[in-house]
């Protein structure tokens, strides 16, 4: 078994502030076992949602991008869960280090 991420990021193809709404489905290689894992409804030009999921085996599977509104540009990024770079370290996400003597 395999847990991954999805990074979706979705925006209004006008620029313009609008009811952002769809969904990311995950389904198995036969196209059965429909699993939503994001879903939009937001008022905004683009907005971002990260999921997460789990994958069984090693067989394909299919990602159902969905958009229920005007027409959006939209970014898919997958990557498994635990991969991600560990060389750059977010600001402020260690306290210094403090030896006892």
């Amino acid at each position: 078994m395999r847990l991954h991420r999805l990074f979706s990021v979705r925006g209004n193809a006008e620029r313009r502030n609008t009811n952002i709404q769809g969904s990311v489905a995950l389904l198995d290689g036969d196209g059965g076992n429909y699993r939503e894992i994001v879903r939009f409804n937001e008022i905004d030009v683009s907005y971002r949602k990260i999921g997460t999921f789990l994958v069984r085996n090693d067989g394909p599977i299919i990602l159902n991008v969905q958009n229920n509104d005007d027409t959006v540009r939209y970014t898919l990024r997958l990557a498994q869960a635990g991969t991600e770079r560990r060389d750059v370290e977010p600001t402020g996400a260690r306290s210094p280090v403090r030896r006892s003597r």
